[in-house]
């Protein structure tokens, strides 16, 4: 499991709009429960399907680790309802992908923009379509709370963030854009 920056971007509507709730947060652990394993769970599978070209079906039945180092060993067992989520993402991110640059899980740094080092996130999928001009971040939402994609502040911090290490020329390794092939594989 990855490390957590002080600056959650999932949590960066609430911190622009109150400051102070970064103060008053920080004695509180963060604690996981059954939601934020079962997300967990499927942000994994998720990178695993995209990483190796595979369908979520594959995982039904699998118990996923969700624990992070030092915590006690923690598995989530991947559902038939799971496999269908994380496969309409998939699907999605495999789509947009098609003869782009894909980054899966990628690291983004956005601590020049608020001035507090450290501060990152994870962005679940990068579409870079150098063709178009264009830069697509696709999150992956595993719960029952809707989520405005407008005016989003964290898919507008990873986007920043890209765009930095894009300006930076910074480059990631990456695996071959997925051929219209593999995404018939879906």
């Amino acid at each position: 499991m990855t490390a957590h920056a002080k600056l959650s971007p999932s949590g960066s509507k609430r911190w622009f709009a109150c400051p102070g709730s970064l103060v008053l947060e920080a004695p509180i652990p963060n604690k996981s429960n059954t939601y934020s394993d079962d997300g967990t769970a499927m942000h994994d599978i998720a990178a695993r399907c995209l990483t190796m070209h595979y369908q979520a079906t594959k995982y039904i039945g699998t118990e996923v680790p969700v624990h992070h180092e030092g915590e006690d060993e923690r598995f989530v067992e991947f559902t038939d309802d799971m496999a269908e989520l994380v496969q309409g993402y998939v699907d999605t991110v495999r789509v947009i992908g098609i003869g782009n640059e894909v980054h899966v899980e990628k690291r983004v740094d956005f601590s020049e923009f608020v001035q507090l080092p450290d501060s990152f996130g994870t962005a679940d999928a990068i579409v870079i379509d150098d063709r178009a001009g264009e830069l697509v971040l696709i999150d992956l939402k595993t719960g029952h709370t809707p989520v405005v994609v407008e005016e989003n502040s964290q898919l507008m911090l990873y986007a920043l963030g890209v765009l930095a290490m894009l300006a930076d020329g910074d480059q990631v390794p990456v695996g071959p854009a997925p051929t219209e092939e593999e995404c018939d594989l879906v």
